[in-house]
């Protein structure tokens, strides 16, 4: 086999490597992404739900409050109350 054609055949093998590693990695994040929940539940009116959709969806809010030394810190996340 010419050495041309070699080197393409095994970056042809390389390709389909990486596609197949790309492939699997999209399928585990959709699977954790599906697994992963969370509950708010105890001491309020109504248990809740949250998959990590919903909270993607959720808009982001920006707060700052002062830390127990007094340091301002700067937290961002979504509202989980209103």
């Amino acid at each position: 086999m010419p050495d041309e054609v070699r080197k393409i055949s095994k970056l042809a093998r390389r390709i389909c490597a990486d596609c197949q590693l790309l492939a699997l990695r999209a399928e585990c994040e959709r699977r954790e992404a599906s697994a992963s929940v969370l509950t708010i539940s105890g001491a309020v009116k109504q248990r809740l739900e949250l998959t990590l959709a919903d909270l993607r969806a959720m808009e982001r809010v920006t707060v700052k409050a002062k830390d127990r030394d007094g340091a301002e810190q700067e937290f961002e996340g979504v509202r989980l109350w209103t």
